[in-house]
């Protein structure tokens, strides 16, 4: 992802997997509304794309999409498992992708 300052200079912002993967396994160790929270804002944009899909063939209201989603989300958290060599990003984006 590039950030644009407001200077107009541009600069790569990386996100680091390995403290997405940390804060997944507190998240299933403790189950924190902080922590989850902090993963849910920070996954919200995969969330808004997943609601732009599906939007069109889903029959419910707007709010039980977004409740759905978040659901589903938050079970795949819980069976996330870091031992398979995979980052949290790349399994919840197959996950909610297929």
């Amino acid at each position: 992802m590039v950030l644009t300052l407001v200077s107009g200079i541009e600069i790569s912002v990386r996100t680091n997997f390995d403290d997405i993967n940390d804060l997944v396994l507190r998240i299933q160790q403790h189950w924190d509304k902080n922590d989850i929270q902090c993963l849910l804002d920070r996954y919200r944009p995969l969330m808004l794309k997943i609601k732009g899909r599906v939007y069109n063939v889903y029959t419910k209201r707007i709010f039980d999409i977004d409740e759905d989603i978040k659901d589903c989300f938050l079970k795949l958290v819980y069976e996330f498992d870091s031992s398979k060599g995979i980052y949290f990003s790349q399994y919840i984006e197959q996950k909610l992708w297929h």
